[in-house]
Protein backbone atom coordinates (compact mmCIF):
# COMPACT_ATOMS: atom_id res chain seq x y z
CA UNK A 1 0.00 0.00 0.00
CA UNK A 2 1.42 3.33 -1.04
CA UNK A 3 0.67 5.33 2.11
CA UNK A 4 2.48 2.71 4.20
CA UNK A 5 5.57 2.89 1.98
CA UNK A 6 8.51 3.99 4.17
CA UNK A 7 9.99 5.91 1.23
CA UNK A 8 7.11 8.39 1.40
CA UNK A 9 7.83 10.49 4.46
CA UNK A 10 5.78 13.26 6.04
CA UNK A 11 2.97 12.52 3.62
CA UNK A 12 0.56 14.96 5.23
CA UNK A 13 2.97 17.83 4.54
CA UNK A 14 3.16 17.13 0.81
CA UNK A 15 1.19 19.32 -1.58
CA UNK A 16 -1.65 17.41 -3.30
CA UNK A 17 -0.11 17.86 -6.76
CA UNK A 18 3.24 16.47 -5.55
CA UNK A 19 1.58 13.52 -3.86
CA UNK A 20 -0.46 12.82 -6.97
CA UNK A 21 2.75 12.76 -9.02
CA UNK A 22 4.08 10.10 -6.63
CA UNK A 23 0.88 8.07 -6.99
CA UNK A 24 0.92 8.17 -10.78
CA UNK A 25 4.60 7.27 -10.95
CA UNK A 26 3.72 4.21 -8.85
CA UNK A 27 0.78 3.33 -11.10
CA UNK A 28 2.88 3.62 -14.23
CA UNK A 29 4.89 0.59 -13.07
CA UNK A 30 1.84 -1.60 -13.72
CA UNK A 31 2.64 -3.57 -16.94
CA UNK A 32 -0.91 -3.67 -18.25
CA UNK A 33 -1.06 0.13 -18.38
CA UNK A 34 2.28 0.53 -20.21
CA UNK A 35 2.69 4.21 -19.33
CA UNK A 36 -0.87 5.02 -20.41
CA UNK A 37 -1.83 6.15 -16.91
CA UNK A 38 1.16 8.48 -16.93
CA UNK A 39 0.15 9.97 -20.29
CA UNK A 40 -3.37 10.52 -19.02
CA UNK A 41 -2.05 12.20 -15.89
CA UNK A 42 0.24 14.49 -17.89
CA UNK A 43 -2.75 15.67 -19.95
CA UNK A 44 -5.31 16.14 -17.16
CA UNK A 45 -3.12 17.15 -14.22
CA UNK A 46 -3.78 20.89 -14.39
CA UNK A 47 -7.55 20.44 -14.69
CA UNK A 48 -7.62 17.72 -12.04
CA UNK A 49 -5.68 19.83 -9.52
CA UNK A 50 -7.87 22.91 -10.00
CA UNK A 51 -11.35 21.34 -10.25
CA UNK A 52 -13.75 21.42 -7.30
CA UNK A 53 -15.03 18.17 -5.77
CA UNK A 54 -18.65 19.32 -5.92
CA UNK A 55 -20.82 22.06 -7.35
CA UNK A 56 -22.47 23.42 -4.24
CA UNK A 57 -21.25 24.76 -0.89
CA UNK A 58 -23.70 22.43 0.85
CA UNK A 59 -21.70 19.50 -0.46
CA UNK A 60 -17.98 18.80 -0.07
CA UNK A 61 -14.88 20.75 -1.12
CA UNK A 62 -16.65 23.09 -3.51
CA UNK A 63 -13.52 25.06 -4.26
CA UNK A 64 -10.58 24.94 -6.69
CA UNK A 65 -8.36 21.98 -5.83
CA UNK A 66 -11.16 20.16 -4.02
CA UNK A 67 -11.16 17.22 -6.42
CA UNK A 68 -7.48 16.45 -5.82
CA UNK A 69 -7.86 16.64 -2.04
CA UNK A 70 -10.97 14.46 -2.09
CA UNK A 71 -9.43 11.84 -4.39
CA UNK A 72 -6.34 11.50 -2.21
CA UNK A 73 -8.59 11.15 0.84
CA UNK A 74 -10.46 8.32 -0.88
CA UNK A 75 -7.19 6.49 -1.62
CA UNK A 76 -6.13 6.84 2.02
CA UNK A 77 -9.48 5.53 3.25
CA UNK A 78 -9.36 2.64 0.77
CA UNK A 79 -5.99 1.64 2.16
CA UNK A 80 -7.18 1.99 5.76
CA UNK A 81 -10.22 -0.19 5.12
CA UNK A 82 -8.27 -2.75 3.10
CA UNK A 83 -5.61 -2.92 5.82
CA UNK A 84 -8.27 -3.52 8.49
CA UNK A 85 -9.64 -6.43 6.45
CA UNK A 86 -6.30 -7.74 5.25
CA UNK A 87 -7.25 -11.42 5.44
CA UNK A 88 -10.22 -10.97 3.12
CA UNK A 89 -8.41 -8.54 0.84
CA UNK A 90 -5.02 -10.17 0.46
CA UNK A 91 -5.42 -10.14 -3.30
CA UNK A 92 -5.95 -6.37 -3.53
CA UNK A 93 -3.26 -4.67 -5.53
CA UNK A 94 -1.90 -1.23 -4.77
CA UNK A 95 -2.42 -0.31 -8.42
CA UNK A 96 -6.14 -1.12 -8.26
CA UNK A 97 -6.58 0.90 -5.08
CA UNK A 98 -4.79 3.87 -6.62
CA UNK A 99 -6.61 3.64 -9.93
CA UNK A 100 -10.08 3.49 -8.40
CA UNK A 101 -9.41 5.97 -5.62
CA UNK A 102 -7.83 8.60 -7.83
CA UNK A 103 -9.96 8.16 -10.95
CA UNK A 104 -13.43 7.46 -9.55
CA UNK A 105 -14.37 11.16 -9.93
CA UNK A 106 -12.09 12.02 -12.86
CA UNK A 107 -15.23 12.87 -14.83
CA UNK A 108 -15.60 15.98 -12.67
CA UNK A 109 -13.02 17.67 -14.90
CA UNK A 110 -15.56 17.31 -17.73
CA UNK A 111 -14.73 16.35 -21.30
CA UNK A 112 -11.76 17.44 -23.44
CA UNK A 113 -13.43 20.59 -24.74
CA UNK A 114 -15.79 21.34 -21.85
CA UNK A 115 -15.38 21.64 -18.09
CA UNK A 116 -17.92 19.93 -15.86
CA UNK A 117 -17.91 22.76 -13.33
CA UNK A 118 -17.77 26.46 -14.16
CA UNK A 119 -17.89 29.41 -11.76
CA UNK A 120 -21.46 30.52 -11.13
CA UNK A 121 -22.86 33.96 -10.46
CA UNK A 122 -22.85 33.25 -6.72
CA UNK A 123 -19.12 32.58 -6.78
CA UNK A 124 -19.52 28.81 -6.68
CA UNK A 125 -19.80 26.25 -9.46
CA UNK A 126 -22.55 24.81 -11.58
CA UNK A 127 -22.35 21.47 -13.33
CA UNK A 128 -22.49 21.43 -17.11
CA UNK A 129 -24.83 18.89 -18.67
CA UNK A 130 -22.70 16.62 -20.85
CA UNK A 131 -25.36 13.92 -21.07
CA UNK A 132 -23.01 11.60 -19.18
CA UNK A 133 -22.73 10.83 -15.48
CA UNK A 134 -19.50 11.57 -13.65
CA UNK A 135 -18.56 7.85 -13.50
CA UNK A 136 -19.26 7.50 -17.23
CA UNK A 137 -16.99 10.46 -17.98
CA UNK A 138 -14.32 8.96 -15.72
CA UNK A 139 -14.46 5.75 -17.73
CA UNK A 140 -14.44 7.75 -20.97
CA UNK A 141 -11.09 9.30 -20.02
CA UNK A 142 -9.61 5.94 -19.04
CA UNK A 143 -10.73 4.40 -22.32
CA UNK A 144 -9.44 7.36 -24.34
CA UNK A 145 -5.93 6.72 -22.97
CA UNK A 146 -6.18 2.91 -23.18
CA UNK A 147 -5.94 2.39 -19.43
CA UNK A 148 -7.08 -1.23 -19.31
CA UNK A 149 -9.46 -2.08 -16.47
CA UNK A 150 -10.27 -5.35 -14.82
CA UNK A 151 -14.02 -6.01 -14.38
CA UNK A 152 -13.92 -5.26 -10.64
CA UNK A 153 -12.15 -1.92 -11.29
CA UNK A 154 -14.69 -0.95 -13.95
CA UNK A 155 -17.60 -1.84 -11.68
CA UNK A 156 -16.06 0.01 -8.73
CA UNK A 157 -15.69 3.25 -10.71
CA UNK A 158 -19.03 2.96 -12.51
CA UNK A 159 -20.99 2.29 -9.32
CA UNK A 160 -19.00 4.12 -6.65
CA UNK A 161 -22.10 6.09 -5.62
CA UNK A 162 -23.66 2.81 -4.55
CA UNK A 163 -27.40 2.67 -3.93
CA UNK A 164 -27.68 6.46 -3.61
CA UNK A 165 -28.30 6.78 -7.36
CA UNK A 166 -30.61 4.78 -9.67
CA UNK A 167 -27.65 3.40 -11.65
CA UNK A 168 -26.47 1.64 -8.49
CA UNK A 169 -29.38 -0.79 -8.72
CA UNK A 170 -27.69 -2.46 -11.69
CA UNK A 171 -25.17 -4.17 -9.42
CA UNK A 172 -27.30 -4.50 -6.30
CA UNK A 173 -26.21 -7.61 -4.37
CA UNK A 174 -23.55 -8.30 -7.02
CA UNK A 175 -20.93 -5.73 -5.98
CA UNK A 176 -17.30 -6.78 -5.96
CA UNK A 177 -15.37 -6.22 -2.76
CA UNK A 178 -13.47 -3.45 -4.48
CA UNK A 179 -16.72 -1.72 -5.49
CA UNK A 180 -18.06 -1.84 -1.94
CA UNK A 181 -14.80 -0.59 -0.47
CA UNK A 182 -14.58 2.29 -2.95
CA UNK A 183 -18.15 3.30 -2.18
CA UNK A 184 -17.51 3.32 1.57
CA UNK A 185 -14.17 5.11 1.19
CA UNK A 186 -15.74 7.76 -1.04
CA UNK A 187 -18.70 8.27 1.29
CA UNK A 188 -16.48 8.40 4.37
CA UNK A 189 -14.20 10.99 2.76
CA UNK A 190 -17.17 13.07 1.62
CA UNK A 191 -18.68 13.12 5.11
CA UNK A 192 -15.31 14.02 6.64
CA UNK A 193 -15.00 16.92 4.20
CA UNK A 194 -18.48 18.34 4.64
CA UNK A 195 -18.81 17.56 8.35
CA UNK A 196 -20.67 14.63 9.85
CA UNK A 197 -24.21 15.37 11.08
CA UNK A 198 -24.56 15.10 14.86
CA UNK A 199 -20.78 14.82 15.35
Amino acid sequence: MIFQDPSITEIRKMKPATLLDVCFAWMDKEPRWQSNAGRLWDDVKERFCTAPASGSPKFHLCRPGGLAIHSLGVVQNLERFASAMAEDLASFKTESVLLCGLFHDLGKIGLPAKSHYTPGSNGWYSAANEGLSVPAMSLYWLGKYHVELEPAEYQAIMHHDGQYVPEGKWCQFAESRLALLLHYADYWSTMDEKGWPNG
